[in-house]
């Protein structure tokens, strides 16, 4: 039988720390599965999950009641990680255990602590992290368990309510317009100036999505050759730019020039060559990338904003619905775990009450010439009226504190 156990987590995230700490404690795949196997070979019955992403690094711990695990984790994470800034006491972290780490594990799932409310990624990699701990060994039946009503409650906020509905990151507003409107190509060509976070978003949106033909330009190539790579697009160089532009089916222009990057006169040559197949040209920058008046549709930074704010006001609007998801797996969770720690609690109550039987049978054949059988079973009947009574009151009583 599995053991009751105490769950603890600590963490960094996009709201308590800057990109500087969160760089130094992400870990990947590797980095994970070499601690927590290190962990779980020194710790029998501890189990680990690190859950590990750009906006967060979080490490849930379980080990039995009365067993200190927040410290060796320390040391180990210190010893791989000596520069890891979580050591310092400036560093802005979260520490929660029992409940409230199990609830930020769910509205994690959920959606609701992402930077974009609702991301639909951060429950793929959730499940990631789930398989990476399992395959090390870290993973017991508690956090498994746990785990798993995790991935419910965000399977379940997504199908019950508006929690990831619209495209909510500028990103995903831009990919799902141009998917829209490129419905009747087969394969459009989509040319992304620029390699900052704007244009990779899009990028790896549009790749999610369709079968888009991504191509990058950028000042930098080998920015643009590393922006292609993560989202298996193509690169071309900068002073191919109008080449470029004569074969694109849209144009998302996302970079951080400070002036224009497309000139009117140029897009005015373009629609002049192409005649009637014009492109669709997207303004992500800011200031804007795209000089206005030419004779290509422009879609600029507002509107697709307008797009974004609609998608998250109905997300935000979804979020009490969320929350009521989240309470019913967690009461369901409290339950399960409450059986775990009051199957315990019942076995301790037996086998002392097995014991005092034995003596109690002792007693009654030794003074009362009672056979020793006949003893025992008057005890064992008596004493399963008193547990039975005894069980029932400590499971409604147990029952009735948490709901």
């Amino acid at each position: 039988m599995a053991l009751p156990k105490q769950i603890y987590l600590l963490g960094v995230s996009y709201r308590t720390s800057s990109v500087e700490v969160r760089e130094a404690l992400s870990l990947n795949a590797s980095d994970s599965t070499l601690l927590l196997r290190e962990m779980s070979f020194n710790r029998p019955g501890f189990e680990a999950l690190i859950l590990s992403t750009c906006n967060r690094t979080e490490f849930y711990l379980a080990a039995p009641h009365g067993q200190d695990v927040v410290t060796p984790w320390m040391s180990a994470l210190k010893c791989f990680r000596p520069a890891a800034p979580i050591m310092n006491l400036e560093c802005r972290h979260y520490r929660k255990e029992g409940v409230d780490a199990v609830r930020h594990l769910f509205s994690v799932a959920c959606g609701l602590e992402s930077m974009v409310l609702g991301d639909v990624q951060v429950l793929g990699q959730l499940k990631n992290s789930f398989e990476i701990s399992r395959e090390a060994g870290a993973l017991g039946h508690f956090l498994n368990r746990t785990v798993s009503h995790a991935l419910k409650s965000g399977k379940c906020a997504r199908k019950e309510t508006s929690i990831s509905t619209g495209a909510a990151g500028i990103g995903s507003a831009i990919a799902g317009v141009l998917i829209a409107r490129m419905q009747d190509r087969a394969a459009p060509r989509v040319v992304i100036l620029g390699a900052g976070d704007f244009a990779r978003e899009t990028g790896r949106q549009l790749k999610k999505r369709s079968v888009c033909n991504l191509v990058f330009v950028n000042r930098s190539h080998e920015r643009a050759q590393d922006a292609a790579r993560h989202c298996s697009g193509v690169a071309v160089h900068w002073q191919d730019l109008k080449a470029a532009l004569l074969s694109a089916d849209a144009v998302v222009a996302a970079t951080a020039a400070p002036h224009v990057v497309l000139t009117r006169k140029m897009l005015n040559e373009v629609a002049a060559i192409r005649g009637g197949a014009l492109p669709l040209v997207f303004d992500a920058g800011m200031p804007r990338n795209v000089e206005p008046g030419s004779d290509i549709e422009v879609l600029g930074i507002d509107a697709i904003r307008e797009r974004r704010e609609s998608a998250l006001a109905q997300r935000q609007a979804a979020v009490p619905e969320v929350q009521g998801v989240i309470a019913r797996e967690l009461a369901a969770w409290q339950r399960w775990n409450l059986n775990l720690q009051l199957d315990e609690k019942i076995q301790d109550l037996c086998r002392e009450a097995r014991a005092r039987g034995h003596k109690t049978a002792e007693i009654l054949t030794r003074e009362y010439n009672y056979a020793p059988e006949k003893a025992l079973r008057l005890v064992e009947t008596e004493q399963g009226r008193m547990l039975h009574r005894q069980i029932a009151r400590l499971k409604v009583s147990a029952l009735n504190a948490i709901q």
